[in-house]
């Protein structure tokens, strides 16, 4: 309801009145230290995971370290990916293995090749609400696989998909809300279904990563960030607090910003 009631407003005042920057003000709560070859995560509770040098850390909604994990014997790390709260997934594409963490950062089980699955080159994952699944994109036969880890259900399979829908550039995978989103930066956002079939696309160049929440998608850009309305098909754009950055999350109405050497955590305040 938080956050419907938000973006209602926003969509209205910024609607009525346009991109006015003393409409909006940008408020930093913390930052994090990071390196450009790490990886990160927010979770529901405001938790931040960073990935630096062979370690992941966690830490807490006040900023304070509370684990840390060596990941080294894991091969270097291509993506975080939450699942949930309760359930972290290290991605290396350079060994093609999924490996499971608990909110401690103790490791699950074995890791999983996905080579098993009959996937031949993973280089992007995107976890789902649905209990051991996950989607895979296999950039070498450009197939997108609906992977079920435990093997009582049969997994879904969109093959050549460069082929039926002309992507071209990949760059980010994102289940949200029973659907699928998916970011080619030349072109714009695909949404499918969870039977793999295609529902919309929103045309959009240039879009360096995206977040969804609710029934609104927010778009990064350089130096902007686009607020689309899903259910009115319209949007408007806002200037960002700092410059480079090159991912977002949206996280309980704070906003997570990502450069080459920081997390920096702001909340979005409307006069």
């Amino acid at each position: 309801m938080k956050h419907l009631l938000f973006s209602c407003f926003a969509i209205l005042t910024f609607f009525v009145c346009g991109q006015d920057s003393t409409l909006y003000e940008w408020k930093e709560i913390r930052t994090f230290d990071l390196e450009k070859e790490s990886q990160w995560t927010v979770d529901a509770f405001e938790n931040v995971y960073i990935s630096n040098r062979g370690t992941i850390n966690k830490y807490d909604v006040n900023g304070e370290l509370t684990f840390s994990q060596s990941i080294k014997s894991l091969g270097r790390m291509t993506d975080l990916v939450l699942v949930n709260t309760m359930r972290l997934i290290h991605f290396s594409e350079e060994q093609q293995t999924l490996c499971y963490f608990d909110n401690t950062l103790s490791e699950l089980d074995d890791c999983i090749e996905l080579s098993d699955q009959g996937v031949v080159n993973a280089f992007l994952i995107s976890s789902s609400s649905q209990p051991n699944k996950i989607w895979v994109l296999d950039n070498f036969n450009s197939t997108l696989s609906f992977l079920s880890l435990d093997r009582t259900i049969q997994s879904q399979k969109i093959i050549n998909l460069k082929g039926v829908l002309n992507i071209q550039n990949v760059v980010q995978m994102l289940e949200y809300g029973n659907a699928l989103y998916m970011l080619d930066s030349e072109k714009g956002i695909y949404q499918f279904d969870l039977y793999g079939s295609l529902v919309q696309f929103i045309p959009q160049q240039n879009v360096k990563q995206f977040a969804i929440v609710g029934s609104t998608l927010y778009l990064l850009f350089e130096n902007q960030l686009i607020i689309h309305a899903l259910e009115f098909n319209d949007s408007f754009r806002i200037d960002l607090p700092i410059t480079g950055v090159i991912e977002l999350k949206e996280v309980n109405q704070s906003f997570f910003l990502r450069t080459d050497k920081k997390v920096h955590k702001f909340e979005l305040v409307f006069r």
